[in-house]
């Protein structure tokens, strides 16, 4: 499969902010979807890729990544390690919260 440039896919300049990748996706997408588009064979491929290429722009990190070196980016492949949540950490840093101990049967 070709790699597609997604700032093409949706129309947008490599400049473009994020208020307006969302609204490029927003026309692509109802221009390309399958229900309303029921004869074209090709909509869903549309609709799909323009999924795809917003899904990587509106990530700061996934973009700049795609910015770096589109024809080696990979979705989802490029964040090592951290799968595709980019390596945000769920809670502050405070352990279990105490769940630990009450799951163990340790009181406190």
């Amino acid at each position: 499969m070709a790699k597609l440039d997604y700032y093409a896919v949706l129309g947008v300049s490599r400049q473009a902010d994020e208020r307006e990748i969302k609204r490029a996706y927003h026309d692509e997408a109802l221009r390309w979807h399958p229900d309303r588009n029921p004869r074209d064979p090709t909509a869903e491929d549309h609709f799909r890729a323009a999924a795809e290429a917003y899904e990587i722009l509106r990530d700061p990190q996934q973009r700049r990544l795609y910015d770096l070196s589109p024809a080696h980016f990979q979705p989802g492949r490029n964040l090592a390690g951290f799968g595709r949540g980019g390596g945000r950490r769920r809670g502050r840093g405070r352990g279990c919260g105490g769940r630990c101990a009450r799951r163990s049967g340790s009181s406190e």
